[in-house]
């Protein structure tokens, strides 16, 4: 998608970037900061980020002197300013879908060559053994080599996919025992979660096992009550440095996660990530082939669906005053333990 124009071997200079705004999506698509650079280590780079600031948060201090300017977009006047204020830009690349705010942004940007980088949805229409009809994405692109696939694409470059999550290991060192497992209990959106009396059951298992159990915290208002319910011997604080955060992750023996931002994290960081999905295919995520990734999913026979995680026309939605699906509640505890020991003994 967008307007693919050859550089004809001319290496871009200024670079406007507009990630999206979940912490997951932009690991996955962060890849193009490494390639840019690669391809000219003189380029400047400016990201138009949402409110949530994730852009600033992980690569604020780690793209040095390639970083121009990080503009968080507020009004539509207010960002328009800001973005003329910086002049000319050699190319532009967005990781979302077309708006009608964006579209303004993106023609008073000054840039003509524009792409933009949406994973391609394929939804059909299903009807399950019990009659109840859904709709169905039967897309399996890995999201991640998409990506890469588009930026070679653009660039005219051949690059590996890549990550973009660097630590300065002698200033961050991780302050947690060595046999720790790191439970990431929360996710964006309710329907998503493991149950927490499920978390609780499988922490006080893998301590009786001897080891130390650290939970990753959350700062949504359905997470603030996790540290309460879940056994644990430390908790990570979610509105810590995020530098400190990444480092005890990657220390970490297992990370153990919902489908969430930080479940991308733990696998870009090398982590043995398992990751306890909901409704979105193993083969949807962006780390699904490396070595260190994990998944336990559903085995419903509407599985993977496309109902987004609070619409309640889930045909098997557990409760229609509360955003729980049965494709999460019905993994078993058990299922997961063995995958936990399986990991941790290899």
């Amino acid at each position: 998608m967008g307007f693919f124009i050859k550089f004809n071997n001319k290496k871009p200079q200024k670079v406007l970037i507009i990630p999206q705004r979940f912490l997951g999506d932009v690991v996955i698509t962060s890849q193009v900061f490494e390639n840019l650079i690669a391809l000219n280590p003189e380029v400047k780079i400016t990201i138009l980020q949402y409110k949530s600031k994730i852009c600033e948060i992980l690569y604020g201090d780690k793209l040095g002197q390639n970083l121009d300017k990080i503009i968080s977009y507020t009004t539509l006047l207010d960002t328009i300013k800001q973005i003329r204020a910086c002049g000319h830009f050699d190319l532009l690349i967005r990781f979302s879908s077309s708006s009608a705010r964006r579209s303004i942004v993106l023609l008073l940007a000054k840039c003509f060559r524009r792409y933009t980088i949406v994973r391609e949805k394929k939804i059909i229409k299903k009807t399950l053994p019990d009659g109840n009809k859904i709709k169905q994405n039967i897309a399996n692109e890995n999201y991640l080599l998409f990506c890469n696939k588009k930026l070679n694409g653009i660039l005219q470059t051949n690059f590996e996919p890549k990550f973009f999550l660097p630590l300065n290991e002698v200033k961050y060192k991780s302050t947690l025992p060595q046999n720790t497992i790191i439970i990431c209990a929360g996710a964006s959106f309710l329907a998503k979660a493991y149950s927490m009396q499920n978390f609780d059951k499988l922490s006080r298992h893998l301590s009786s096992l001897g080891y130390h159990i650290a939970l990753l915290g959350g700062t949504l208002p359905h997470e603030q009550h996790l540290p309460q319910h879940i056994y644990h011997n430390t908790l990570i604080a979610p509105v810590g440095d995020i530098n400190e955060t990444l480092a005890k992750i990657k220390s970490a023996k297992l990370f153990i996660s919902n489908d969430s931002g930080f479940a991308h994290v733990g696998a870009a960081l090398g982590t043995p990530t398992l990751v306890i999905a909901a409704f979105m295919s193993m083969q949807m995520y962006g780390y699904s082939f490396l070595p260190n990734f994990y998944c336990i999913h559903s085995a419903l026979p509407c599985f993977p669906c496309n109902v987004p995680s609070v619409n309640k026309n889930c045909p098997y939605y557990k409760n229609q005053n509360k955003p729980r699906v049965r494709c999460v509640d019905e993994i078993s505890l058990a299922e997961v333990i063995l995958k936990c020991e399986t990991i941790l003994l290899r």
